[in-house]
């Protein structure tokens, strides 16, 4: 970050490659290269395209046909296969030495895996894992820092909390000390329901007739949650286009547990959730202690954030201008 300070960037690419290489370290005890992280931005980011196309979600049956689309969309899931099978193989083979102490996610996975999971069943997890703490990473802190510069109170209120808990240096945080950070959770919590990186929920298909509301959805229908609008519905949030943190700090807040699902909900959530909300605490602490940051003059996003949907949702231009912080 230092060679660009004090001049307006893009947040983020810097913010992609902060978590991906803080997902290897943390999950899965991995140094991904300085080549392979740009080749495994773009295989990544092909798939999701691919898989957000709102024709194939709809028809996906046409994912079998036999055209040159579909051939091009399998050689990028041999592609990503091969660098989630390549960083399991590391670990496998860092793990045979004797001197090998290693406590990252992956290695519990492992160790678990050779008692009731196969290799395919590791492969998905450490995918799913990937998205959640990469993807849903990025796009939660470009955003969250993106409204801390647009309301410099609010980015006062939680570098005051952070310097209080972690004191005026950037080390890294206790799991105890992030779990003090009510404000920093706050705007975390409020940047994914203004903004969950997953504005559709994946697509379900009924098993048997359901009733929703007045209507009958026949068996075999193909449902699509929308979350987006679920978590701007004023009969659950008030003032639900305002971003306002303050709204998750209330001890007596009552509201339907389903009216924040940016990681669905139920049995069959995201299981990388809890990875990229520490993540974010993490980034966010460090940041807050560092730099301050504002938006530019002339800013495309002065008003509100442009977006890019596919089956994930993307900041497409967030700039900030940053100054390193002088300890107060």
């Amino acid at each position: 970050m230092n060679p660009n300070l004090n001049r307006p960037i893009n947040i983020i690419e810097p913010m992609r490659r902060i978590s991906i290489e803080a997902l290897g370290k943390f999950a899965f005890g991995y140094k991904f290269g300085s080549q392979e992280v740009p080749r495994l931005i773009s295989v990544y980011e092909y798939i999701v395209s691919v898989l957000g196309s709102p024709f194939r979600r709809v028809f996906p049956w046409i994912s079998e046909l036999p055209l040159e689309s579909n051939k091009k969309y399998l050689d990028a899931i041999k592609e990503f296969d091969g660098f989630i099978n390549d960083i399991i193989e590391t670990k496998r083979n860092e793990m045979k030495k004797d001197s090998y102490n290693g406590h990252d996610l992956l290695t519990s996975m492992i160790k678990q895996g050779e008692i009731n999971i196969d290799k395919h069943q590791l492969r998905d997890e450490i995918a799913t894992f990937f998205t959640a703490g990469h993807d849903t990473t990025t796009t939660a802190l470009s955003v969250s820092l993106y409204f801390l510069a647009k309301y410099p109170e609010m980015q006062e209120k939680a570098r005051a909390e952070v310097i209080r808990i972690l004191g005026n240096e950037p080390i890294i945080p206790s799991l105890d000390q992030l779990k003090e950070l009510k404000y920093v959770n706050a705007i975390i919590k409020e940047t994914l329901r203004t903004h969950p990186p997953t504005p559709i929920l994946t697509v379900r298909r009924l098993k048997k007739p359901i009733k929703v509301g007045s209507y009958i959805l026949p068996i075999n229908s193909t449902c699509m949650i929308n979350t987006w609008k679920i978590h701007r519905d004023p009969k659950y949030w008030e003032n639900p286009n305002q971003y306002n943190p303050e709204r998750f700090l209330s001890s007596d807040e009552k509201r339907d547990k389903f009216a924040w699902i940016p990681f669905s909900a139920g049995p069959r959530n995201c299981v990388g959730q809890n990875l990229t909300l520490l993540q974010q605490r993490v980034v966010l602490s460090m940041f807050l202690l560092r730099y301050k940051w504002v938006l530019p003059e002339n800013n495309v996003n002065k008003d509100k954030i442009l977006l890019k949907s596919h089956f994930l949702l993307t900041p497409i231009d967030i700039k900030l201008v940053f100054t390193e912080r002088i300890n107060e």
